[in-house]
């Protein structure tokens, strides 16, 4: 029986979308990922605390994707 695999990427830096460090992607994070969600092609809005997930310059959907790619929940309730 042949079983499927999954391969997980190792980051060497800030894991995309923790926006607080503490080596988690959770509700915490999404919280402050909302407060500089602005859309494409539009700077980050004012008070945002996050490292842009996919440097592209903007928080959008696909800073969003990488966020929930990557939601683990909080480290400490593993």
């Amino acid at each position: 029986m042949l079983m499927p695999f999954v391969t997980v990427p190792i980051y060497s830096g800030p894991l995309p979308g923790d926006c607080d460090g503490d080596g988690d992607v959770d509700l915490d994070d999404v919280t402050s990922f909302t407060a500089c969600f602005a859309g494409p092609a539009l700077p980050p809005l004012g008070g945002c605390v996050c490292t842009e997930p996919d440097q592209d310059g903007d928080f959008d959907m696909a800073d969003f994707a990488l966020l929930q790619a990557h939601f683990t929940g909080p480290r400490d309730a593993r």
